[in-house]
Parts: C-alpha cells; sequence; structure tokens
C-alpha cells in the first residue's frame, strides 16, 4: 500500500510543473547539505580525537545554531521575504553553501567546516525551508498535500541517499578526503541555483 500512494504521489507530482521543480529542489539541497554534514564530521574526527571532545564540539555546535536558527526565523525571515521577494530568497542557502564550500577548499580547516555547515542549517531551517513551502501555494489542492507528503518523505531522503552513495564511492573508494568532497557538490549547488532561478518564474506565472 504505500508503494501503491507513493507512485500516485510520484504521478501527480509529474503532471504539475512547479511541484516537479519544488522536488527537484528538494533533492539536490538535500544531496549538498548532506555531504557537507559528512564533511564537518569527518574533519572533527581528524582534530578531535576523543570521544568527550567530539561530543562537546558537536553539543557547541548544535546547540549554537539552534539559536541562531530561532533568532533568525522570528526576528529576520518575515521580512526578508516581504522586502526581497520570494525569488531572491530561494538564491540565499545554495549561494551560502557555494562561499562555504569555496572557503572549505581554499583553507582546508575545521572552522571553514562548521561555517559551511553552521549557514546550512541556520539558513536552511530559518529561511529557505519556509521559502520553499511558499512555492507549494499555486499547486491545485487536490496535488498539494500527496506532493508535499511524497517530497517531504520520499524526495529528502533519496537525496540524503545519494550522498551516502557520494561519499562512499569518491571518499571511500575514490580516495578523496573531506575537504576536496567539495569538488563533487559544487555542481550540485549550481544546478540548485539554476533550479532556484526558474521555480520563482513558474510560482510567479502558476500564481497569475
Amino acid at each position: 500500500m504505500p508503494l501503491i500512494a507513493a507512485a500516485t504521489s510520484f504521478k501527480l507530482i509529474a503532471e504539475v510543473s512547479m511541484a516537479m521543480r519544488v522536488r527537484s529542489i528538494a533533492l539536490v539541497s538535500s544531496f549538498v547539505t548532506a555531504v557537507a554534514g559528512w564533511q564537518l564530521k569527518a574533519l572533527a574526527q581528524q582534530a578531535l580525537v576523543t570521544k568527550d571532545a567530539l561530543a562537546a564540539f558537536f553539543g557547541t555546535f548544535n546547540a549554537s545554531v539552534g539559536v541562531l536558527c530561532v533568532a533568525t526565523q522570528v526576528l529576520l525571515t518575515a521580512g526578508i521575504l516581504r522586502r526581497f521577494g520570494l525569488g531572491p530568497v530561494l538564491f540565499l542557502l545554495p549561494v551560502g553553501l557555494l562561499f562555504g564550500s569555496g572557503g572549505l577548499l581554499v583553507s582546508g580547516t575545521l572552522a571553514a567546516a562548521v561555517l559551511l555547515k553552521g549557514v546550512d542549517k541556520v539558513l536552511r531551517y530559518s529561511i529557505d525551508r519556509p521559502a520553499v513551502e511558499l512555492l507549494y501555494l499555486p499547486v491545485p489542492a487536490e496535488v498539494k498535500l500527496p506532493a508535499k507528503s511524497f517530497i517531504d518523505t520520499v524526495a529528502w531522503r533519496a537525496g540524503d541517499a545519494l550522498a551516502g552513495l557520494a561519499v562512499m564511492v569518491f571518499a571511500t573508494i575514490g580516495g578523496l578526503g573531506p575537504v576536496r568532497l567539495g569538488l563533487v557538490t559544487l555542481p550540485f549547488i549550481g544546478l540548485w541555483l539554476v533550479l532556484a532561478s526558474r521555480a520563482h518564474p513558474r510560482y510567479v506565472a502558476t500564481l497569475r
């Protein structure tokens, strides 16, 4: 039964171009952010050998980005969306990750990985996710619920699975370290920017 429901949802999404764009953004963005998370973990394990040091590091990191995420969402998100509109806001996270990945490739430090994943977590949950949710507005009501359910479960998890496969192929088998793995994510960030540039015009056209 779940497979039948998933297949039905996929068919509905395929028939609505706006839902297809949201699905594509979800798939690519989950891939990029999952690889960035692995990069941070791998560099932290290299720099912080003991389990206690790692636990303290990730506890501090998660608490800090959680506070920043809530503060950004409460104080800035609505104002940013009103002032700049949905189109530019869709570019914030991929552009932030583009610079973050570039900084990590240049410096190769744990601090750069912290900045990369920090930008991801803060912007993804405070600004990017609400912006992507707005893309569902012009989707027909009979499609919106199954499409959103499919994207939130299957598409996001598929991106995570592809990230795991990429890490296995390029890092474990191919020998790329956590820093150079950014070379794999950069083309996907470029694809993400292309998808974002096409999503907003379709959103406006569908509303009209």
